[in-house]
């Protein structure tokens, strides 16, 4: 299904009935990754996942976004689809909770905004990218959730600032390189070499017009974010995540006072989909339990 929000086609997917979970996807990938916890999931409540813009089938914005864009996006979705209350603005979204970091219109007017009003679901989960959202959202006010649910959530990452300034040093430096032969003959897969070097997934979004946007959220440290959350919170992560490492999923569960963290063995980035019946388990556990605020704990599935 496509529907319009804030001028950009957005395709996403409505399953099931009951309680509300939105599902949140990563970057450069789309709602498919969730197919098979939608599946599980769909079963017990209805499950709402979406293409974020510039993924997918949903257009891209003109413009760089930041992540208070993704938020305010989001937002609006939740109210144009009737599940959320008025939407916000991006600019609202910095100037409530969380230090404005200058972010662009997204193209709400003001006239149909409630300052006090914010997106509403009953449960949100977010998978990488789509964690640094449920991140920003939710300590901003910018939408709100009975609980979330982080997987291998990006946002928290100490290497965060060091790579965003490597790429910006190599985006300039190497471009100009690149351009002058016999260097130009090489320069498609010298950069694909150089995006993995640096730990990006970049290279993934295919084209180059997100390429501001992903400068723009690496570049953004969202754990001042995280330590304001007091919703309860699940985090689910890969032993072997190679690209958010199991070590910040630790920090996070710190950061984000009274969260669970669940670790699933042998498992990578894509969590989700190397194990999808573990992972809805953990979530509908979560999700239906009356004691999600309980104490922090770490547990391994074996």
């Amino acid at each position: 299904m496509q529907i319009i929000v804030n001028g950009l086609a957005v395709e996403y997917a409505d399953e099931g009935r009951g309680r509300i979970l939105l599902l949140l996807h990563g970057w450069g990938d789309n709602l498919h990754t969730f197919d098979f916890l939608a599946k599980i999931l769909s079963q017990n409540m209805r499950v709402i996942r979406l293409d974020l813009p510039g993924f997918g089938k949903s257009e891209t914005p003109p413009n760089a976004w930041h992540v208070a864009d993704y938020v305010a996006f989001v937002a609006e979705f939740l109210r144009k689809i009737g599940v959320g209350s008025a939407g916000v603005t991006s600019a609202e979204v910095g100037s409530v909770g969380v230090r404005n970091t200058g972010v662009s219109s997204v193209g709400v007017g003001d006239a149909a905004v409630s300052s006090a009003g914010v997106g509403s679901v009953d449960f949100i989960a977010g998978h990488s990218f789509g964690g640094r959202i449920i991140i920003k959202g939710i300590a901003s006010r910018g939408f709100s959730a009975e609980k979330i649910i982080l997987i291998s959530s990006a946002g928290v990452a100490r290497r965060g600032k060091m790579r965003a300034a490597l790429w910006k040093f190599f985006a300039k430096a190497g471009s100009a390189a690149m351009r002058m032969p016999p260097l130009n003959a090489w320069r498609g897969a010298a950069r694909k070499k150089l995006y993995s070097r640096l730990g990006s997934d970049y290279a993934s979004s295919g084209a180059g017009a997100l390429k501001g946007t992903y400068l723009n959220i690496i570049n953004e440290d969202l754990a001042p974010a995280a330590e304001q959350i007091k919703t309860p919170a699940l985090l689910i992560w890969g032993e072997k995540d190679d690209v958010t490492p199991l070590e910040e999923g630790e920090r996070l569960s710190k950061l984000i006072s009274g969260s669970r963290l669940k670790v699933l063995r042998g498992a990578g980035h894509f969590v989700h989909r190397e194990q999808p019946r573990e992972v809805a388990q953990y979530m509908s556990e979560f999700i239906f339990s009356s004691e999600a605020s309980s104490k922090s704990s770490s547990e391994a599935k074996k």
